[in-house]
């Protein structure tokens, strides 16, 4: 996997939901660089968690914003939401299982990376759009 760069292509225009999408972007290079760097099992597993407890945090954040201002189309984000939820567990059962299987890794990293992008622009893109209509 290449390092994951941000892009003004990834801006949903709202500065919060913003460095939350970079943040996790460094999330997912700094588990690309643990893996590279065959680092020990235990930070790659600290990682994962961190990404984990981030995008939990972040998905809520946008959640909170699909409710407080009625997002009209909130049931099919929140359905993309869980799919990501499911993803980035799937990345932490890995690390758990396979710590160092840098095979594994970089299947579970490669299959989110792609994921986000698409989400960010396909999805949350249009959210924030909403949300600048709204006085956001």
């Amino acid at each position: 996997m290449t390092t994951f760069k941000w892009s003004k292509s990834y801006s949903v225009d709202i500065p919060e939901i913003d460095e939350q999408h970079k943040q996790i972007i460094d999330f997912l290079n700094q588990l690309d660089r643990a893996k590279k760097d065959r680092t020990e099992k235990e930070t790659i597993e600290n990682i994962a968690n961190s990404l984990i407890e981030y995008a939990r945090n972040h998905l809520e954040c946008e959640e909170r914003y699909m409710k407080e201002y009625a997002y009209p189309d909130s049931e099919e984000h929140l359905k993309e939401h869980k799919e990501f939820r499911r993803k980035i567990k799937a990345i932490n059962r890995e690390v758990q299982s396979n710590g160092h299987n840098p095979g594994g890794i970089l299947k579970a990293s490669i299959m989110l990376q792609q994921w986000l992008m698409w989400h960010i622009q396909e999805t949350d893109r249009p959210l924030g759009e909403y949300l600048k209509q709204q006085g956001v």
